[in-house]
């Protein structure tokens, strides 16, 4: 779920699931057009992370930077991001090799 605060301010919330995992994370966005480019636009965030499963709760960090695309005439939302991971607790570690694809419905 993405929300606009501003034309460039963009909360965004995700459920995700994964290695027997459940993630729920909140982001903070701020986008900006790319001249000429037909709907595409560039974004960069930040927000914390937290993974549920095992027995256990772990906290991230996670930065982002991405490219969204907008599709003209259709309410679909297309976005490829870069999203390394920074745990944080007992034996933190930085991950760099994570990415993220999206499809979005625009309301």
């Amino acid at each position: 779920m993405r929300h606009a605060f501003t034309r460039n301010d963009y909360g965004q919330a995700e459920l995700t699931f994964g290695g027997d995992r459940t993630y729920l994370a909140a982001y903070y966005q701020y986008q900006g057009r790319i001249r000429n480019s037909g709907g595409l636009d560039w974004y960069l965030g930040i927000g914390p992370q937290l993974g549920f499963g095992h027995g256990n709760t772990d906290f991230y960090i996670r930065p982002m930077a991405g490219l969204d695309y907008k599709l003209r005439g259709a309410p679909l939302d297309l976005s490829f991001d870069w999203r390394p991971a920074f745990y944080v607790g007992d034996n933190s570690d930085f991950t760099a090799a994570r990415f993220g694809l999206g499809f979005r419905f625009v309301f």
